[in-house]
């Protein structure tokens, strides 16, 4: 918008002793206008020249694009990683392990953890370069998770169309969307917010989420 972070935060500050906006005088006299203004969430704050051409903006959007995915994928398999981990050393019931310490599993689960954080960052990097490899060659990464061939996408289409007849006077993308019905908080859908509306929140955890944020978009291009 062309602002700058810091007299903005300054200006907003300034109202909580603008006392022409007081509604009590004893609050005018202390100098105080009853506005309390509280910085809760941290946010970032870019400045982009806008003299990109055309094919800088592209490189920037693909660069974006390839680290989020490349998060999301690592994080995924580092989260099927700590689950098979886990189960390769538990027991099936409590009493197996109740009389004494399974030292052969106490080993292999610290072996496991230590090579969890070492791996973590080079999860990243693989996964980074072999996306940037795909968009080279034109071609597609498949998921990490199919769960897609029992979805019916009449039944999630027409959730959708709902969401945004209810909430007409917000403008989703299809990420948010597929955030929404996902149970994914955010700073623009809170959890403690969205969550109530148990018609929308968490309703497609079934589907898997890059194949929801894409149909979500191109419902969303329909729909306008």
């Amino acid at each position: 918008m062309g602002w700058d972070l810091a007299p903005v935060c300054r200006e907003l500050r300034a109202l909580q002793w603008n006392t022409s906006l007081a509604r009590d005088d004893s609050l005018s006299n202390m100098g105080q206008s009853g506005i309390l203004v509280e910085f809760s969430d941290l946010s970032m704050h870019h400045r982009a020249p806008g003299d990109l051409s055309d094919s800088e903006r592209d490189s920037v959007c693909d660069f974006l694009e390839d680290r989020i995915l490349a998060e999301e994928r690592s994080q995924l398999q580092q989260l099927q990683f700590v689950y098979d981990s886990l189960k390769s050393v538990s027991f099936s019931e409590f009493w197996q392990c109740a009389d004494e310490v399974d030292e052969e599993s106490d080993k292999q689960l610290k072996q496991i953890v230590k090579s969890y954080f070492e791996d973590c960052n080079d999860k990243t990097k693989k996964e980074l370069a072999a996306l940037r490899k795909a968009r080279k060659g034109s071609r597609s990464i498949p998921s990490s998770i199919t769960r897609d061939d029992h979805v019916n996408w009449d039944i999630v289409a027409r959730d959708i169309r709902a969401l945004l007849g209810v909430h007409h006077d917000h403008s989703f993308t299809g990420r948010a969307v597929a955030r929404i019905f996902h149970g994914i908080d955010s700073p623009c859908y809170p959890a403690a917010v969205w969550g109530r509306d148990r018609r929308f929140w968490r309703k497609h955890l079934d589907v898997e989420f890059n194949s929801l944020r894409k149909f979500a978009t191109q419902e969303l291009i329909r729909f306008r």
